[in-house]
């Protein structure tokens, strides 16, 4: 069973998330000196960040700065490719060692790919991301083509797993996404202007005609919506406010690693069993509306059904994305008043993604309307405005009436292109106003609601008091708990220093030590070295008098005991006159000197 324990027993760290759906969610992380701001994706497990020498197009409209990395440390070749059938992106880049700052006195030296050549993995509306922080599986995380210098463990690890392994976090992490209301009050307040929760749906009578009612607009539009929706009048104050967030530093929600922050949960955690894979695999058993399942195509989870923070829609196949809107078109979950939009808009509005400018009295949503998921036997509810985008158009900063007008579409849906794509992605419409707990040890993702109240508030590492997977994967840690500290929640050796490093290159990242040690640590891989060059010496040596000197020697011996036991033939022939070999040796020069006489030389 995964543990549960106080925030004092485990290391733990908490940081801010930043963005909005269209650039996706970030965190700012410190890789070696630089802070950057890497997306958190649950999709992909590479940790990547633009570097100094990625010459790229994509790469110069990136907000600096960039990480710097000595030329000597690009050795280790590495690259990813990203996206389906519909969006491509890729990088290239080298795989290195970098120290990450998690927390405050809290480093980690882990693998950190810096990013050299970019083809469309920068966006350019979103210049503020400046990488991605993987936090799938080590499974999925790219290999480098050539791992010199580099060690083997290392390389082979995520930022997570490094950070688990080096300074024993629990293997588990927590993901908030504040809800659309808390975040974009804007969107919320034009949301609330057409909706009705009594069931009254029915529109006016209204016989003038479409331009005299549009003469008419400013002045109904509040009296109609002061009758029907009991609105009030805006402030300029309150007018004025509607486009800021109420998250006062500019956080949209939380990121926090080794458990969660149960104060930050206002609901019951829905747990869904997570399939076994490199991915955050889960099983759709069907989408639902009011209760009542959407027909879709069987290739639902064909290959998989994955949960990802790096994605901003729920992504579907086309086939089973018209489904899905024709099933909210049928639920008149969105009415519109017929004297102002006729059925080929209204088609056009839910199966081609039109955006419509409608007084705000044309159009009324019905907020009874329940759309969900069904996941390993546990429902999840995807709220409304997660999926209707709704704004308000101002005639002026200081007005102070109800809007009159407002721009009004379906959002955070998508197909991931081609009739034949199967599976399905679960991106951050889902997550949005929810608590997304990732139990890697227990193999389980938690749901719940996250407190609208608080969830704009500050936090830290303390606030985590729900520890998950704290003993998974990890046999060692309760033995060691005695030689670390608590700093800030968290817990580090008691004799450690703070890691520093003075330069990016991840073939030198030196550590704060005394000069006795340094002199020790020298001695000790001297010794080292002189045993290792003796050892091959005598091997050398050693398989040379084996496979050199003596099978020579043995041949000898051989042929002196093969000659002392081979017995002498004599034969004995009759002498040969002198005159005759004489005679024999005359003839022969003759004819050699007649040879010779034969050749011409030139």
């Amino acid at each position: 069973m995964p543990s549960s324990s106080s925030p004092s027993s485990a290391l733990t760290a908490h940081f801010d998330v930043f963005g909005y759906p269209e650039c996706d969610y970030h965190v700012k992380l410190q890789v070696g000196s630089t802070k950057m701001n890497l997306i958190l994706d649950t999709g992909s497990s590479n940790t990547a960040v633009i570097s100094d020498h990625c010459n790229s197009i994509n790469c110069t409209f990136v907000q600096k700065p960039y990480l710097s990395v000595h030329s000597e440390a690009l050795l280790n070749r590495v690259s990813a490719r990203y996206g389906n059938a519909k969006t491509r992106a890729s990088w290239h880049g080298y795989a290195t060692g970098q120290i990450v700052e998690l927390q405050q006195d809290k480093s980690v030296l882990a693998r950190v790919d810096v990013i050299t050549k970019s083809n469309h993995f920068f966006v350019p509306g979103c210049p503020q991301n400046q990488g991605l922080w993987g936090l799938a599986y080590p499974e999925l995380q790219t290999r480098p083509h050539h791992s010199r210098y580099l060690n083997r463990a290392l390389s082979s690890e995520t930022l997570i797993d490094s950070a688990r392994h080096q300074l024993h976090m629990p293997n588990s992490f927590s993901f908030q996404l504040c809800p659309k209301s808390s975040v974009d009050p804007l969107s919320s307040y034009g949301l609330s202007v057409i909706s009705t929760s009594d069931g009254d749906l029915g529109f006016d009578s209204v016989s003038a005609s479409i331009s005299e009612q549009e003469d008419q607009e400013k002045s109904l539009t509040a009296l109609l919506l002061e009758q029907e929706h009991g609105h009030q009048q805006l402030s300029t104050a309150e007018a004025s406010s509607l486009s800021t967030s109420i998250c006062s530093n500019g956080n949209v929600g939380h990121f926090w690693l080794g458990g969660y922050a149960s104060r930050f949960v206002r609901s019951p955690i829905i747990w869904v069993p997570l399939i076994h894979s490199h991915y955050y695999e889960v099983s759709i058993d069907g989408f639902f509306i009011n209760d009542q399942m959407i027909e879709m195509d069987d290739n639902l989870n064909t290959p998989r059904t994955i949960v990802d923070t790096g994605t901003n829609d729920i992504v579907l196949s086309t086939e089973n994305l018209q489904r899905f809107l024709r099933a909210l078109w049928k639920s008149n979950v969105i009415l519109f008043d017929r004297a102002f939009i006729s059925p080929e808009y209204e088609r056009a509005f839910w199966l081609d993604h039109a955006q419509l400018t409608l007084p705000t009295r044309a159009v009324k949503i019905d907020t009874r309307t329940t759309v969900s998921v069904s996941l390993g036997g546990q429902l999840i509810y995807i709220p409304l405005e997660n999926l209707v985008k709704v704004h308000p158009i101002l005639e002026n900063e200081g007005q102070t009436s109800s809007p009159a007008w407002i721009n009004i579409s379906w959002t955070g849906l998508s197909h991931g292109g081609g009739t034949h794509m199967a599976g399905t992605i679960l991106g951050n419409t889902l997550m949005r106003g929810k608590t997304t707990i990732w139990d890697r040890g227990a193999g389980r993702l938690g749901f719940a609601d996250a407190d609208p109240n608080i969830c704009c508030q500050s936090s830290s590492a303390k606030d985590v008091d729900t520890l998950l997977s704290l003993n998974r994967e990890d046999g060692t840690f309760s033995s060691h708990l005695s030689r670390y500290k608590s700093i800030d929640g968290g817990l580090l050796p008691s004799n450690s220093r703070t890691i520093m490093l003075g330069d990016s290159s991840s073939m030198s990242h030196t550590a704060s030590v005394s000069p006795g040690s340094q002199f020790i640590c020298v001695l000790s891989m001297g010794l080292i070295a002189m045993a290792c060059i003796g050892g091959l010496v005598h091997t050398t040596w050693m398989a040379w008098l084996h496979f050199y000197v003596k099978p020579r020697k043995d041949r000898l011996q051989m042929d002196l005991k093969t000659g002392e036991q081979t017995p002498a033939i004599t034969i004995d022939l009759p002498p040969m006159p002198f005159k005759n070999v004489a005679s024999i040796k005359t003839n022969h020069h003759e004819q050699q000197q007649q040879q010779d006489e034969d050749y011409e030389i030139i």
